[in-house]
């Protein structure tokens, strides 16, 4: 009987030794955000994404977990540059949250509606440019508001953050999710391009466990 058992798992092991080499690609594990270029560029999509790019690891990380997917139907623009809509966030939040937001009236409608419900955001001109006061502000909301001991002191244009976005912008400071520019800007009032949006949100969803997301359209 030992023998036999033997030989079944020997045949076994040469059975799957000659699986097509396919098969052992879709097995291997997404890349993490902070995984080394060599170990990701093989598997990036990204054509205009440059291996060293600030945002490299943030979009591989957005990518890898299904937040955030290409411009293209191919998937092989990130158009990292690009402004990020106010509608695209609320759809990712909606979809991060577990919400399936396919079907609705246009696009963006069912993470439109979910923002709404959820006092994530007014729901206002979904399709203008997201800024970046806005876009740490529906990430705070998403939180639950914490209490934060946060300081803007030392960027130079603090005053020019809208005083709804106050305390989330002391929030995102103190997480480490808003670092600035140069010149200690904070440009609250900025659109938030992709590359900037997949930076936060790779920073955030590290820290605030949400069920498995589906990437946005």
């Amino acid at each position: 009987m030992k023998k036999r058992v033997i030989s079944i798992l020997l045949t076994l092991a040469m059975t799957l030794s000659l699986l097509p080499a396919a098969l052992a690609e879709e097995a291997t594990p997404a890349p993490e955000a902070e995984a080394s270029t060599e170990e990701t560029v093989s598997e990036f999509p990204f054509t205009d994404v440059a291996s060293k790019a600030w945002y490299y690891n943030a979009v591989s990380y957005v990518y890898s977990h299904g937040i955030m997917n290409g411009t293209k139907k191919n998937h092989t623009l990130f158009s990292p540059e690009v402004p990020m809509s106010r509608a695209m966030l609320m759809t990712v939040l909606a979809r991060y949250d577990g919400v399936d937001t396919s079907d609705g009236n246009t696009w963006f409608a069912k993470g439109q509606g979910w923002a709404v419900q959820n006092k994530i955001s007014n729901g206002v001109l979904p399709e203008e440019p997201l800024t970046r006061e806005q876009l740490v502000t529906m990430l705070w909301r998403y939180a639950g508001q914490p209490e934060t001991a946060g300081s803007l002191e030392g960027f130079t244009d603090a005053d020019r953050i809208s005083r709804y976005a106050q305390t989330a912008l002391q929030w995102a400071v103190e997480e480490g999710l808003l670092t600035g520019k140069k010149g200690g800007l904070l440009d609250p009032r900025g659109t938030a391009t992709r590359a900037e949006v997949a930076a936060v949100l790779a920073r955030f969803c590290q820290e605030y466990e949400a069920p498995e997301a589906k990437p946005e359209e």
